[in-house]
Protein backbone atom coordinates (compact mmCIF):
# COMPACT_ATOMS: atom_id res chain seq x y z
CA UNK A 1 0.00 0.00 0.00
CA UNK A 2 2.90 2.36 0.76
CA UNK A 3 6.70 2.51 0.65
CA UNK A 4 8.54 4.09 3.57
CA UNK A 5 11.87 4.85 5.21
CA UNK A 6 12.01 3.36 8.71
CA UNK A 7 14.48 3.96 11.53
CA UNK A 8 14.34 1.33 14.24
CA UNK A 9 15.03 2.78 17.68
CA UNK A 10 18.04 1.48 19.57
CA UNK A 11 17.43 -0.64 22.65
CA UNK A 12 18.57 2.33 24.76
CA UNK A 13 15.86 4.48 23.12
CA UNK A 14 13.23 1.88 24.02
CA UNK A 15 13.44 -0.04 20.76
CA UNK A 16 13.51 -3.78 20.28
CA UNK A 17 16.06 -5.74 22.28
CA UNK A 18 16.52 -8.37 19.57
CA UNK A 19 17.05 -8.38 15.81
CA UNK A 20 14.43 -9.23 13.25
CA UNK A 21 15.92 -12.27 11.49
CA UNK A 22 16.95 -12.14 7.83
CA UNK A 23 14.54 -14.97 6.96
CA UNK A 24 11.48 -12.95 8.11
CA UNK A 25 9.43 -12.32 4.96
CA UNK A 26 6.88 -10.19 6.83
CA UNK A 27 6.85 -8.49 10.21
CA UNK A 28 3.72 -7.05 11.81
CA UNK A 29 3.42 -3.86 13.82
CA UNK A 30 0.63 -1.52 14.80
CA UNK A 31 1.17 1.56 12.59
CA UNK A 32 0.43 4.86 14.36
CA UNK A 33 -0.33 7.88 12.22
CA UNK A 34 -2.07 11.04 13.35
CA UNK A 35 -3.00 9.44 16.68
CA UNK A 36 -4.73 6.43 15.09
CA UNK A 37 -3.44 2.84 15.07
CA UNK A 38 -3.78 0.43 12.13
CA UNK A 39 -2.29 -3.03 11.78
CA UNK A 40 0.36 -3.37 9.08
CA UNK A 41 2.93 -5.78 7.74
CA UNK A 42 6.40 -4.75 6.63
CA UNK A 43 7.37 -6.77 3.57
CA UNK A 44 10.95 -7.76 4.37
CA UNK A 45 11.79 -10.35 1.72
CA UNK A 46 15.22 -9.37 0.41
CA UNK A 47 16.23 -7.25 3.42
CA UNK A 48 19.05 -8.36 5.66
CA UNK A 49 18.76 -9.00 9.38
CA UNK A 50 17.38 -5.85 11.04
CA UNK A 51 19.05 -4.74 14.27
CA UNK A 52 17.90 -2.08 16.73
CA UNK A 53 19.22 1.25 15.43
CA UNK A 54 19.07 0.25 11.73
CA UNK A 55 17.50 2.46 9.07
CA UNK A 56 15.82 0.87 6.06
CA UNK A 57 14.83 2.71 2.90
CA UNK A 58 12.05 1.76 0.50
CA UNK A 59 10.27 -0.72 2.76
CA UNK A 60 6.94 -1.87 1.28
CA UNK A 61 4.11 -1.83 3.84
CA UNK A 62 0.65 -3.35 3.53
CA UNK A 63 -2.27 -2.59 5.83
CA UNK A 64 -4.73 -5.15 7.10
CA UNK A 65 -7.54 -2.58 6.75
CA UNK A 66 -6.22 -0.19 4.09
CA UNK A 67 -9.56 1.58 3.78
CA UNK A 68 -9.04 2.95 7.31
CA UNK A 69 -5.64 4.55 6.62
CA UNK A 70 -4.69 5.09 2.96
CA UNK A 71 -6.94 8.08 2.33
CA UNK A 72 -5.50 9.87 5.38
CA UNK A 73 -1.85 9.47 4.31
CA UNK A 74 0.33 11.82 2.28
CA UNK A 75 3.90 11.51 1.06
CA UNK A 76 6.21 12.87 3.76
CA UNK A 77 3.90 12.01 6.65
CA UNK A 78 5.64 10.70 9.77
CA UNK A 79 4.46 7.57 11.58
CA UNK A 80 5.60 5.23 14.33
CA UNK A 81 5.58 1.45 14.63
CA UNK A 82 4.53 -0.07 17.96
CA UNK A 83 5.26 -3.26 19.83
CA UNK A 84 4.48 -2.57 23.51
CA UNK A 85 5.76 0.97 22.89
CA UNK A 86 7.36 2.84 19.99
CA UNK A 87 9.93 0.62 18.26
CA UNK A 88 10.49 2.56 15.03
CA UNK A 89 9.86 5.91 13.38
CA UNK A 90 9.16 6.29 9.69
CA UNK A 91 8.26 8.56 6.83
CA UNK A 92 5.90 7.77 3.95
CA UNK A 93 7.91 7.89 0.68
CA UNK A 94 5.27 6.71 -1.78
CA UNK A 95 1.60 5.77 -1.76
CA UNK A 96 0.99 2.87 -4.10
CA UNK A 97 -2.78 2.41 -3.82
CA UNK A 98 -5.56 4.85 -3.06
CA UNK A 99 -8.32 2.74 -4.60
CA UNK A 100 -9.64 1.29 -1.35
Amino acid sequence: DIVATIRFLTSAEGGRKSKIPADAEFYGFPFKHDGIFNDCRLILGGFREIAPGDTLKNVPIIFLCPEKVIKRLSVGDPFTLWEAGTKAEGTVNKIISRSV
